[in-house]
């Protein structure tokens, strides 16, 4: 009888005998940053032996099999020499990496990933890349001969439906889970049926078969889960020895269990009891929430899916799968023949929205059984906004919308409707707990933003559209309802954010104003009874509703006698609450945004010039009143209040002085960098400068070197935009044409850039040497500036569409979309993303939810620069960081920067304009990257020392050390250009005409003079350098 313990000594010496499973990592260009860390991730890695790198670059280099990725049997080659069971190797295709996993004896591709480059998180990266290689080889025989190769070619419901669609993925899963248990069986997924050439050249050089036999398995699903159906077909890999078998079950992993019985019977194998996927679900879970931190939401969704399938229905792979499937969601912009857009869903809108909701209906959805409020709140309410504005997109399309699209609007909007309650009893629950506005915006749970679910997107809420008013007076009763401390902060926010409340502002559908409008006045009058500060409130919303973001147009179909009535309850409201501004009790930042409302008013009804002259005189007497009470508000204030130009000269010094003063309080620090230079020197010790007597002389004027006419007139072609570059000014017209101007030959170049989408007029582009590059939501596009040939180069597939576009040293920096910094390299087709809104620079002062948009990209001597909201941040390629500048803006952040523009003076339409920050950066002497003061820029409203002369600050530029400001004035709206540079400081009225050919308001600059342009005019006005040096006032 053998003894039991000889026994268990084989057995130990077989185990430990059996040789580890050798993997070689073969190098890959462009990705040496990678291979370190991923031998990090697998050298723990049991009963796997890693190839030494010197070893394979030896046989690499001796054995010339470089080219080992694209030929199959220099692969096997390379395998046998180095003793390798498996390969692993990367290899770039565009801007996408492709990881394959080669098990060299069965010639099979056991695994492959795709990941967008370039990679976000290596380290992360690495991780989970290396539990993939582990899980495809933990069950590959370890010699020939001992197995039976089985593949699933698909498992197919052939009803089409999204359901159907998710009963496929689970079940398929379930089944492989299932038969990768059964003894002697190897189990290939064949969803990557491209790979079969590729392992039939690698398996030709093979000297003996490696499976005993190989075998296919598919079939097709029928019934609910409750009541499956398999139709199961068995065939060798020849097409020889098809079986068929049916089987039925009653939910997806009984079905699994019931098919891997039936293979293994057919097959002669062991059936062992299926192991638990408890494990693997987990990792797929880490997986996909790594690849949704980082945007990767094709990866995410891959990882997710497979956890799912595998029983993990948890509530927090629920909500990381309807986050990641509403993610997605996205809609295209088309340009008619008529060039007007419009708004048109991208295809498969409604079914990933339909998709994010199928997975959380079984989640708990009332506040008393959510097990975790705030968390379930924190996902499900960006989630039910996003929903929100994609069905928004269909509830507005021009076009009928089909019975199945309407289906899946009332499936979606009762979805939505069934989380309102939460999100109320949560907004109620934060008002309670919170004292201030802006621990809402931190939180991303700002109830403002909660409520307007209700009011802004109304209609999706209401099977009867008409009855969307209900939902404008829910929204803004709850605000008003809410602690006293913050109602005010919130009624800010939504006043300055007008594109917040929409249906507030106009009634967009016809059937919809009937109720709307007559719901809204109620509301407002009943806010205006509430007392002084409510009137303010009222009057803020009702003149909100004149102005509409992206559509300014509809001013134009106010009456005058509405606009003026609106106007009059301004003055009215703010005239009746000037005792609780002197007790401050009204937040100092309503005051600025009213005024702009107010000034809005007065220019659009220009052709009213009692209107503008009345609204002036206004701003003139609120502002004496505030001084006489030495009211210490912000200046930022004020500004609107001091550009009325209607003040004496002894109002005008009196004012300064008391401003003067007012720079010298103790909250003075917060608001002394807008005021005027001289009232800054009035605070040092010095005078206020005197003011200029008005010259009566009569104005000369400059006449134009020379007009350009950028389109004939029996073309309807208008000017969009006009940058300066290689000694050209190059002028974007509408209907995608462009026009070269060299100013010094007089020659003019047409461009036509073909009839792509281009996603806005303004779409990205810049001029570098022989090249003009155009960005696109679909392409990114060179012309060549000689033969006018065009070439598309390849783009980035991280949400590119670019907004802003700037050639910078040779390569291109785009601001993205969504928010983020990509630098694309055009010889190569390389792009790399520098920021995101995941990765924000360093310091940026940014929430992490807040929006991620780029204002402006600047060329500085230092590198390029990106103004965001938090500063201004420059990229240092050495170090691969941004430097954050030392000067920011976050003052002005709830300010409009086209009111900056009119009214901030001194220095400030300068300095504190994101548009103008490019003058800032070139006229630094010291290259410090700090913003100089442009000191000799007089306060507006004393001008060439007319007292009457009323100024428009329009644009403005620079060119080496030279500034050019562009702004209108006096009573009969003259163009006058401001040249300024160390040695000389001249304003140069301008004779130009103002009509319809000469809208001029944008401003371009070269060593050989300037180039006037605006959106909608034909001609563009040049002025050489030398008639402008030359001229003499």
């Amino acid at each position: 009888m053998k003894s039991p313990f000889l026994a268990l000594i084989l057995l130990f010496i077989a185990v430990a005998s059996s040789p580890a499973h050798r993997l070689a990592i073969l190098p890959s260009h462009g990705h040496e940053d990678l291979e370190p860390l991923l031998v990090a991730a697998l050298s723990s890695a049991p009963d796997l032996q890693l190839v030494e790198r010197s070893q394979i670059d030896s046989i690499i280099r001796e054995k010339r099999l470089e080219e080992f990725s694209s030929d199959p049997s220099k692969l096997r080659q390379m395998g046998e020499l180095l003793g390798a069971d498996s390969l692993l190797f990367m290899e770039q295709h565009g801007s996408t990496m492709i990881s394959r996993l080669v098990a060299v004896g069965p010639a099979l591709v056991v695994d492959e990933q795709t990941d967008q480059t370039p990679i976000k998180d290596p380290q992360g990266w690495a991780k989970f890349t290396a539990n993939h290689v582990q899980s495809a080889l933990k069950d590959l025989p370890a010699r020939p001969g001992s197995a039976i190769l089985l593949s699933i070619l698909g498992i197919r419901n052939p009803s089409g439906t999204q359901e159907a669609r998710r009963q496929e993925f689970d079940c398929t899963a379930l089944i492989e889970n299932a038969l990768s248990s059964l003894g002697g069986v190897y189990l290939l997924e064949r969803a990557r049926l491209q790979e079969s050439d590729f392992e039939k050249q690698l398996s030709q050089s093979a000297s003996t078969p490696y499976w005993t036999s190989t075998w296919l398995l598919d079939g097709s699903l029928s019934g609910p889960d409750n009541a499956l159906v398999f139709g199961g077909r068995l065939q060798q890999a020849n097409g020889q020895g098809v079986q068929t078998f049916r089987v039925e079950a009653g939910s997806p992993t009984q079905l699994a269990q019931a098919v891997a019985a039936e293979v293994a019977r057919r097959l002669g194998a062991v059936q062992a009891e299926a192991r638990p996927a408890t494990e693997e679900a987990a990792m797929f879970q880490a997986e996909a929430e790594w690849a949704s931190q980082w945007q990767d939401y094709a990866r995410a969704e891959r990882a997710a899916a497979a956890s799912w399938a595998l029983g993990n229905h948890s509530d927090s792979l629920a909500l990381l799968r309807a986050a990641n499937a509403v993610a997605q969601t996205d809609w295209d912009y088309r340009l008619p023949s008529d060039n007007q857009f419009s708004e048109e869903p991208s295809p498969g809108m409604l079914d990933k929205v339909t998709e994010a909701f199928s997975y959380i209906q079984h989640l708990p959805l009332s506040p008393e059984t959510c097990t975790d409020p705030a968390g379930y709140v924190k996902t499900m309410f960006p989630i039910c906004k996003k929903a929100t504005q994609a069905l928004n997109t269909y509830y507005y399309l021009e076009r009928s919308r089909t019975g199945e699209e309407e289906q899946s609007l009332h499936q979606i909007r009762s979805e939505i409707r069934r989380h309102l309650p939460l999100f109320t009893s949560r907004a109620k629950q934060l008002a309670a707990e919170k004292t201030r506005a802006g621990d809402y915006f931190s939180s991303g749970e700002f109830p403002a933003d909660i409520m307007l679910l209700y009011g802004q997107f109304a209609p999706l809420w209401f099977d009867d559209p008409k009855s969307s008013s209900q939902g404008f007076l829910e929204a803004y009763r709850y605000l008003w309802q809410l602690d006293e401390k913050i109602r005010d902060e919130i009624l800010v926010a939504i006043t300055v954010k007008r594109e917040e409340h929409m249906p507030l502002t106009v009634a967009w559908r016809p059937e919809d104003r009937s109720q709307a409008i007559p719901a809204r006045e109620a509301l407002i009058a009943t806010i205006a009874a509430s007392g002084p500060s409510g009137k303010l409130d009222a009057a803020a919303l009702s003149l909100s509703r004149f102005f509409h973001t992206f559509n300014y147009s509809l001013v134009a179909m106010v009456p005058l006698e509405t606009m003026v009535t609106a106007f009059h309850g301004l003055q009215d409201a703010i005239w009746d609450a000037r005792e609780e501004i002197i007790r401050e009790a009204v937040p100092e930042e309503r005051l600025g945004p009213l005024l702009a409302y107010g000034y809005e008013i007065a220019e659009f009804g220009s052709y009213s010039e009692a209107l503008e002259l009345e609204y002036m005189d206004f701003r003139k007497k609120l502002l004496m009143f505030l001084m006489e009470r030495k009211w210490a508000g912000p200046l930022a204030v004020y500004n609107p209040l001091i550009s009325s130009q209607r003040f004496s000269p002894e109002e005008s010094n009196k004012l300064i002085g008391w401003l003067s003063e007012m720079a010298k309080a103790p909250r003075a620090p917060r608001y002394t960098s807008f005021f005027p230079e001289r009232i800054r020197n009035a605070t040092d010790g010095g005078q206020p400068a005197p003011t200029p007597v008005a010259d009566t002389k009569t104005t000369k004027r400059l006449a134009p070197t020379a007009i350009y006419e950028t389109a004939p007139e029996s073309q309807d072609l208008q000017v969009v935009f006009c940058i300066a570059r290689e000694g050209s000014f190059f002028v974007r017209l509408v209907r995608n044409k462009l026009v070269e101007i060299d100013p010094v030959t007089g020659r003019i170049k047409r461009y036509d850039l073909g009839s792509g989408k281009w996603y806005a007029d303004f779409a990205a582009w810049d001029v570098a040497g022989d090249s003009i590059f155009f960005g696109t939501k679909e392409k990114l596009i060179r012309i060549d500036r000689n033969t006018g040939s065009s070439t598309s180069l390849p783009i980035p597939d991280f949400e590119y569409e670019p907004g802003i576009l700037r050639v910078i040293n040779g390569k291109i920096y785009a601001s993205l979309y969504k928010g983020g910094i990509v630098c694309i390299d055009p010889a190569t087709g390389q792009s790399e993303l520098l920021a995101s809104a995941r990765r924000r620079p360093a310091q940026s002062s940014l929430d992490d939810r807040a929006e991620f948009k780029i204002q402006k990209i600047i060329t500085t001597p230092r590198g390029p620069a990106f103004h965001l909201e938090g500063g201004v941040f420059v990229w240092d390629e050495r170090s691969r960081s941004f430097q954050k500048l030392p000067h920011a803006l976050t003052d002005l952040r709830t300010y409009n920067p086209d009111f900056l523009l009119k009214w901030l003076n001194s220095e400030a339409p300068i300095e504190a304009s994101a548009s103008h920050l490019e003058t800032c950066f070139l006229l630094d002497p010291q290259r410090t990257g700090n913003l100089p003061r442009i000191t000799t820029w007089p306060p507006p409203m004393k001008i060439n020392g007319d007292e009457s002369f009323r100024s428009e600050l329009l644009s403005s530029t620079a060119v080496g050390d030279t500034v050019y400001i562009l702004f209108r004035g006096g009573t009969d709206r003259t163009l006058h250009l401001k040249v300024m540079d160390k040695n000389r400081n001249v304003s140069i009225p301008l004779d130009v005409p103002f009509g319809q050919r000469t809208y001029l308001h944008d401003i371009s600059a070269l060593e050989s003079g300037v180039l006037l342009t605006g959106r909608g005019s034909k001609d563009a006005v040049f002025f050489s350098r030398k008639d402008l040096d030359a001229f003499q006032p």
